[in-house]
């Protein structure tokens, strides 16, 4: 009698556990299918993210290599800009032309301040002339000034000039007194002098024209 009250306590018990916990066991039951529903879920929900990281990396990586060409762009034209300025050269002129017109009782003295820039361009512009062809003193004495400058593969700018001394009875005067010629070459970021002294030496000369240069050789802007 025992056994059998001890055996249908342990069913009831059962009963009202498996009652109790009805969703357990339904759980229990459907673990397989919510397994497989969670792994299919947690798959998608990797390949998701997978899918994210791969589009965030590739962007990253886009904006990095579009960042690299930029730079490299900007440096390729700093590095043209530079090559550019080192092959130019800034050459500055100053000076004056002083005329003397002789005279039996009072001789004219007339200046004519000089000041000229130019850019020379080893690969465009290498060469450039400089001309003075209207200096005239006292209605009768001029000076005509040719100067050529050239920029050399070290970068040196080469002066190389001339000059005439007119006399007659106009500043259209034809007749040359005198004829002189100079040249200098001037070193990147120094400065030369170019200087020349003009003097008519016929009958009832006397006039003259001294011509003083300071070139200058910069760093073109």
């Amino acid at each position: 009698m025992k056994r059998g009250f001890w055996i249908f306590v342990m069913v009831a018990s059962v009963v009202v556990f498996l009652v109790a916990n009805c969703g357990v066991v339904e759980r229990l039951l459907l673990s397989d299918a919510e397994k497989t529903a969670t792994a299919l879920y947690l798959d998608r929900l990797r390949g998701q993210e997978e899918r994210a990281a791969t589009e965030t990396a590739d962007a990253w990586n886009r904006q990095r290599t579009e960042e690299a060409k930029r730079r490299a762009t900007e440096a390729a034209k700093a590095e043209e800009a530079q090559r550019e300025r080192e092959q130019r050269r800034l050459v500055v002129i100053r000076g004056n032309i002083h005329i003397k017109d002789d005279e039996i009782f009072d001789d004219e003295h007339c200046d004519f301040p000089i000041s000229h820039q130019a850019t020379l361009d080893l690969s465009r512009l290498p060469d450039y002339t400089l001309r003075y062809d209207d200096l005239c003193c006292g209605g009768e004495v001029r000076v005509e000034l040719t100067l050529n400058l050239s920029l050399a593969q070290n970068m040196s700018v080469d002066v190389d000039g001339h000059a005439e001394l007119y006399e007659g009875t106009s500043c259209a005067t034809k007749d040359r007194e005198d004829r002189g010629e100079n040249s200098v070459s001037v070193p990147p970021d120094y400065r030369g002098s170019w200087n020349l002294d003009l003097l008519s030496r016929g009958a009832g000369g006397g006039d003259e024209g001294k011509i003083t240069l300071d070139i200058e050789n910069r760093a073109a802007p």
